[in-house]
């Protein structure tokens, strides 16, 4: 063993011979592949950004099995289904409260600058917090006042104003649709791709913003278990219940049709595997 080390070691370090020859040409060399490293990670970084703010809504939904419509393919297309399936969920054993939410996008005008922006709005019953987010949780008695929302801290855009006067105790208005709303609370959540920030509110509101919406027609179910229940077990045992115009997901199933969305058919996620491809080659 030891004889044959040593013949290692006499051998011409061939390939060091051929890399040491032209200093120049190596660093280029290095060079280029330290580019194209630096490039694949940033891609990645950039499309992990994308998926981490639009699934930020799904992970924070606090139920433990969510039902939306058979023809949802993200949080921005959730389509409707009937309010009649969260009665039927509920015949399910285990199943302890089944409540409802809304969501779609609003045009409004931002109280500070007056410009436009894309924000999504949510309802939901003020009672039963929604969504993990304590800041908002601890606010959810003032959106039981006809017309009054909770914003979004981490809203893009300069709100910087409209943060210091609600902070101080102040009201702020702005428009909707052409409708006036009270900004009564702030939480940070954080903007999407698809949209600018988030307004919370009651089911009630949320109505009021979309006047064509039944209040028969839900966007999200939101099924909560009584404790010792598997989640997984009860979302089988649901999906045999309900009809086939819903789909039953767990927690994580419902975050993963979120970012499956997202790989399939985003242009943007297919920029960024593109870069990934070519930093690669």
């Amino acid at each position: 063993m030891t004889g044959f080390i040593q013949e290692l070691q006499r051998r011409t370090p061939l390939g060091w011979l051929q890399l040491n020859r032209h200093k120049s040409r190596l660093l280029v060399a290095v060079s280029g592949i330290a580019f194209a490293d630096i490039l694949m990670f940033m891609q990645l970084g950039f499309q992990s950004a994308l998926f981490d703010s639009n699934t930020r809504l799904n992970r924070s939904i606090l139920a433990d099995i969510v039902l939306v419509s058979s023809q949802a393919k993200n949080t921005q297309n959730l389509s409707t289904f009937s309010r009649r399936r969260l009665f039927d969920a509920s015949d399910i054993p285990g199943v302890k409260a089944a409540e409802l939410m809304y969501i779609g996008n609003v045009t409004w005008r931002n109280p500070q600058t007056r410009k436009k922006a894309t924000i999504q709005a949510i309802g939901f019953n003020p009672e039963v917090p929604a969504l993990d987010i304590p800041a908002a949780n601890v606010q959810l008695d003032k959106i039981q006042l006809p017309n009054n929302f909770l914003f979004d801290r981490g809203a893009r855009g300069e709100y910087q104003k409209v943060f210091e006067s609600v902070d101080a105790g102040k009201e702020v208005t702005t428009e909707v649709d052409r409708k006036t709303i009270t900004i009564s609370g702030l939480f940070k959540f954080g903007a999407s791709f698809a949209a600018d920030g988030i307004l919370l509110s009651s089911e009630e509101n949320f109505l009021r913003l979309f006047p064509r919406q039944k209040a028969s027609s839900v966007n999200v179910g939101l099924i909560y278990l009584q404790p010792g229940y598997n989640p997984i077990q009860v979302a089988t045992a649901m999906k045999a219940h309900l009809p086939n115009d819903v789909k039953v997901l767990t927690r994580a199933e419902f975050v993963e049709m979120e970012e499956g969305n997202l790989r399939r058919e985003s242009p943007i996620a297919f920029i960024f595997g593109f870069g990934v491809a070519m930093g690669f080659e």
